[in-house]
């Protein structure tokens, strides 16, 4: 029976797919085995275990004498020169330089701790390794990763150990630089400290200093100094030293050292200067109270003008005592869109920011800031569209268009009508599906207590519209039964979410094959997905396609199958009609199923509605419109709790910053590639190929 001390006898090891057999050493237990899979076997990266084997040997087994290829350690097994002469696994067998690390012959697999190696991936990585140190380039970068920072180093760090002497400890060496400067913004350097700007008229020791905490220059100041310093940087935080035994920096503010900001005339003199009044302001970096002094010149402007002139958004307009800063505005904003951070959270945080032991001393401003913020986020959106009132607000104004979908007199060439081609290259795809998770809670302001400011011109269907045609009822003729008896949720409009008290259970939304969404597009579900609620979501974007000339539409949707059957029906017949006879009969409309839905149709019916059977709409998939949710719905807290206008208006921005990001996106050279390709494979009509990346990426 073998003990443990005894040496385990060395299996030969059967490499596959891989191993190429050297004619020195090749025989037939060498030669390649057909790969057998092999269950819950982690992926690894090839250079992670390069560089994993090449950390656990020593400096010395690769050894380089100018321009001399690389020896090995004289502890490797050397043999004669070819692809599997050299296995790291042979030495690693032998080493007792790492005795935590346990590898394992019996089997497939090399164990090492915490790690599974797959035979095949390191018979790859080692034959890569090979090639890396044969040249001088590849062993300088193995190198260099072998000095980052590890667990390990972290550890000597926090329990303070020396450094080895062999190697650079750069944590102890960096805990020895930051930690005295950390400890020198406590107190001053000085034993006697006093104001160091160059001007200041005071050479004796003050009892009073002053340093700011935001300025790149943290050093000392007395009042006069430091007010001359900031005074157009009334915003900054600041410490104050006070003279004594028991010293330390306190929170102190520009206002309490004297300082009183000047408003009109670009923050000069005014020559008639009026009253001065205490202001409550927010900005990134917290809450301030500071003292204003107004302009009263007869030619002047009121108080609100003059805030608004100093970038300050004050919150009423008419005696104003509250301000937010348009780098606050904007920078919520941001946030909001990118990392959904709700007003609240955003407030709270610069409420520990002004002073996280006393927030009894801290002014609160958030029941103004979410009605500044709505107001900023509006008005922004107006700038951007280049209106000034929003009665200007036309359907659709205020949203991103994707400039990759057909828009005639915009991308499209003259003639584009009479290319044999043209129910393929300008043909509209859209996509529909229903969120649930984008729900508002009932109670909250409806429409008509809070509507939305941006209404039509924004990303929604046209209200009185909706509610119109969705009171009335389908006419007889839009009774047919479908054909298909899938059991989905969309179309159901008994199976939605029921736990909480809700006025809207989700959003039904439609974007294009380049995952923008179309405007006046994006409908509330009440109770479900009703039929006559997605009407009209799909019937804007028919009404906007007749509008600009579009001749077929490719749309796609989960129950495509059964929405069709009494489609025209229920939009041209009855007390309400969405799209006449004639509406319909301008335009060709295609209903398919997206793909990854067809697994759940029969098997007729995904025939009928699979877009691998259907002419002229290429290799689409019809399911992109799913992936925007994910990220839409990280605002399902922000929204559910907010008046019905203000979500609105919410949704509104956040669907217009992701539809500038899939612009921006879209203008990059990898996006080109896959058409320039195709169009050097094909060789052939190369003009309309080329001609028309710009609306077919």
């Amino acid at each position: 029976m073998e003990t443990v001390d005894q040496p385990r006898k060395r299996r030969r090891t059967v490499h596959h797919s891989l191993a190429v057999p050297h004619p020195l050493t090749s025989n037939v237990d060498s030669q390649p085995i057909p790969n057998r899979p092999k269950k819950n076997m982690p992926i690894r990266n090839d250079k992670k275990i390069m560089k994993d084997i090449m950390l656990r040997l020593p400096k010395q087994a690769i050894a380089r004498t100018g321009d001399a290829p690389p020896t090995l350690h004289p502890k490797l097994p050397l043999a004669p020169v070819g692809p599997t002469s050299f296995r790291i696994s042979d030495y690693l067998d032998q080493s007792q330089e790492d005795p935590d690390i346990a590898f394992r012959r019996d089997g497939p697999m090399i164990k090492a701790t915490r790690k599974l190696v797959d035979e095949e991936v390191a018979e790859h990585a080692e034959t890569s390794f090979l090639k890396m140190i044969s040249n001088q380039e590849g062993l300088a970068i193995l190198e260099q990763d072998s000095t980052e920072i590890s667990d390990q180093d972290l550890m000597n760090w926090i329990a303070g150990s020396p450094p080895p002497p062999t190697t650079l400890n750069e944590p102890n060496l960096f805990r020895a630089r930051i930690l005295p400067d950390l400890f020198s913004n406590e107190c001053p350097l000085e034993e006697d400290p006093r104001c160091v700007h160059p001007g200041c008229y005071t050479s004796t020791p003050l009892e009073k200093l002053y340093k700011c905490t935001d300025c790149f220059n943290s050093q000392l100041y007395c009042a006069h100094c430091l007010i001359n310093l900031h005074e157009f940087q009334p915003f900054h935080r600041v410490k104050s030293w006070t003279l004594g035994p028991s010293a330390f920096f306190a929170p102190d503010t520009l206002k309490a050292a004297g300082q009183i900001i000047q408003v009109g005339h670009s923050g000069g003199p005014c020559p008639e200067p009026g009253s001065t009044s205490d202001l409550n302001m927010m900005d990134i970096g917290g809450i301030f109270s500071i003292t204003v002094w107004w302009c009263d010149c007869i030619d002047g402007v009121g108080k609100s003008q003059q805030l608004l002139h100093h970038n300050i958004f004050p919150a009423t307009d008419d005696k104003p005592s509250t301000g937010y800063t348009f780098q606050l505005l904007k920078h919520y904003n941001q946030f909001s869109v990118t990392a959904k951070i709700s007003a609240y959270d955003y407030v709270h945080c610069l409420e520990y920011l002004t002073n996280a032991a006393d927030q009894s001393i801290v002014k609160n401003l958030y029941a103004n800031f979410i009605k500044v913020s709505r107001q900023r986020r509006v008005l922004q959106m107006m700038k951007q569209a280049g209106v000034m009132l929003l009665s200007d607000l036309s359907p659709g104004l205020v949203t991103v268009p994707c400039p990759a979908c057909p828009r005639p007199g915009i991308n499209l060439p003259e003639g584009w009508r009479d290319d044999p081609n043209a129910a393929l290259l300008y043909a509209l795809f859209v996509s529909g599906d229903g969120n649930f998770h984008l729900q508002h809670r009932a109670g909250r302001k409806n429409l008509a207590e809070d509507p939305s400011f941006i209404g039509i011109a924004g990303y929604w269907a046209d209200q009185i519209m909706f509610d119109r045609y969705v009171g009335a009822r389908d006419p007889p003729s839009a009774r047919k039964e479908p054909s298909c008896s899938t059991n989905t949720r969309a179309g159901d409009p008994t199976q939605f979410f029921k736990g909480d008290k809700l006025d809207v259970s989700g959003v039904f939304g439609i974007s294009c094959r380049h995952v923008i969404f179309k405007p006046n597009a994006v409908i509330d579900l009440k109770k479900g997905e009703k039929f006559r609620e997605v009407d009209v979501a799909f019937g804007s974007v028919v009404i906007n396609a007749i509008k600009t000339g579009i001749m077929r539409i490719v749309a796609s949707y989960d129950v495509a199958c059964k929405f069709k059957v009494n489609y025209v029906a229920r939009n041209s017949q009855g007390q309400e009609v969405l799209l006449t006879k004639d509406d319909l009969e301008k335009i060709s409309i295609t209903w398919l199923v997206p793909k990854f839905h067809l697994g759940g149709h029969e098997k007729k019916c995904s025939d009928d509605h699979s877009f691998n059977f259907t002419k002229d709409v290429g290799r689409t998939s019809g399911e992109l419109v799913e992936t925007p949710w994910a990220e839409m719905n990280k605002a399902k807290w922000i929204t559910k709790q907010a008046g019905s206008g203000s979500r609105r208006d919410i949704l509104i921005d956040l669907i217009n910053w992701w539809n500038w990001l899939k612009t921006i996106k879209m203008c990059k050279l990898p996006a080109l590639l896959p058409l320039l390709i195709t169009n050097l494979i094909l060789n052939h009509n190369p003009n309309p190929i080329l001609h028309h990346t710009s609306h077919t990426i």
